[in-house]
């Protein structure tokens, strides 16, 4: 059977990156491959399991706990890249215990251990980019480092959205862009039955706008609830997300209190399932700040047939269709917000038919089919090009093929 190893290092992930590797460890084994997943912090092995029952496991026989390194980024990312060069002898072993045709990792720290280990075996290393490389780096060593192991050591980077994927820079390297995927089924247009209008005591008539993120500065709840409180129309606020606690949450929950708006902005905390808030929110809203590698919630709230209202930069600029299925405003700041909520109230009477045509294009573009697709081209691709330069084949990828056809 063929192999594909997976490497996890950085955890717990947040909501989208857990919802992608999810997705994409059933997408691999259901594509013939089997999967195992190594993970190099043993205080994770437990979550893994249990994640991913019927999935092997496996972990180094020495406990690994990645270096901090000091306040500066670059030696920080030096010593932890120097203590998963010991792992090198125990992942390679790993590879050819499974006799892996493949290695799939997400973390940036990972790609030096995986590219060694792949180069050394004449295998691709498929990074699955989740986020936009950093500009802020001196002469921008780190994507200087992570391009060299894209032309040396058999890494091949595979971003969420071409604006990820701009971020690596030019450079004569294979890559891929797949853009990732929701389950249309799982999220899908449903009636709202009025429990979470209820819970929080929103009145019916109102217009309610969710934001559903890590309570974190970036993701731009503050801003939302400033440029909110300026308008007149009986806007209520529903945020979905962690934690409710620390500063950020208090200076949140103190601004509310200083707009005397603290009746109309709802904090529901992480939930499992969002399904019944898209149902209870008339739009949605992704306001990070900085942009958003690619936006996950975004193409939810598509797919349930909620208009979006996003930050014109990054992934939501290649989901979402200015006028048609959302709105897209050029800043985060609270001027450019209230701007983008004038437009949302006054289509007010095309919120049906533009929720509508984004359930469409989340259908067409960005269904989990799709990605499953996409996904099992790009490994088959990648391990036919390094059997061909190796002068081997195996054969077993053509189950990729059947995958596929169906």
């Amino acid at each position: 059977m063929s192999r594909v190893l997976i490497l996890v290092v950085a955890g717990p992930e947040g909501y989208g990156v857990r919802n992608v590797w999810s997705l994409l460890v059933r997408t691999l084994e259901q594509s013939g491959l089997h999967v195992v997943i190594a993970v190099l912090d043993l205080r994770l092995v437990d979550g893994w399991r249990r994640d991913f029952p019927g999935v092997d496991v496996i972990h180094p026989p020495v406990e690994w706990r990645p270096l901090a390194g000091g306040s500066n980024r670059i030696w920080r990312i030096v010593r932890r890249g120097i203590s998963q060069l010991k792992l090198a002898d125990w992942l390679d072993g790993v590879v050819r215990r499974y006799a892996a045709r493949g290695i799939v990792l997400q973390g940036p720290i990972e790609a030096l251990l995986c590219g060694l280990v792949a180069r050394r075996r004449g295998i691709p290393a498929l990074w699955f980019v989740p986020n936009a490389v950093s500009d802020e780096q001196f002469l921008d060593i780190n994507k200087r480092i992570y391009r060299s192991l894209f032309r040396h050591a058999n890494v091949i980077p595979v971003a969420n959205s071409k604006f990820t994927d701009s971020t690596l820079g030019r450079g004569n390297f294979r890559r891929h862009v797949i853009h990732l995927g929701v389950d249309t089924e799982f999220y899908r247009p449903e009636p709202d039955d009025g429990t979470v209008r209820e819970r929080f005591r929103i009145p019916r008539t109102a217009i309610v706008i969710g934001l559903f993120a890590r309570m974190t500065p970036s993701k731009g709840q503050l801003e939302l609830v400033k440029a909110a409180a300026r308008l007149q129309e009986n806007v209520h606020l529903l945020f979905c997300g962690g934690p409710l606690e620390g500063t950020y949450h208090q200076t949140l929950a103190s601004t509310v209190a200083a707009l005397n708006f603290h009746d109309r902005v709802h904090f529901a905390g992480f939930q499992t399932d969002l399904r019944p808030y898209y149902g209870a929110c008339d739009i949605l809203a992704n306001l990070r700040t900085d942009p958003e590698p690619f936006g996950l919630t975004v193409v939810e709230a598509m797919a349930c047939g909620r208009a979006v209202l996003a930050h014109a930069s990054g992934g939501p600029a290649e989901t979402i269709i200015d006028g048609r299925t959302g709105w897209l405003i050029p800043h985060c700041s609270p001027d450019d917000i209230a701007g983008g909520l004038h437009r949302v109230i006054a289509d007010r009477l095309r919120w049906l038919e533009m929720g509508l045509a984004g359930r469409a294009r989340a259908e067409a573009e960005f269904s989990v089919k799709r990605f499953e697709v996409k996904v099992c081209e790009v490994v088959k691709t990648e391990i036919h090009h390094f059997e061909s330069c190796a002068g081997t084949s195996y054969g077993e990828a053509s189950n990729i093929n059947v995958i596929i056809r169906r």
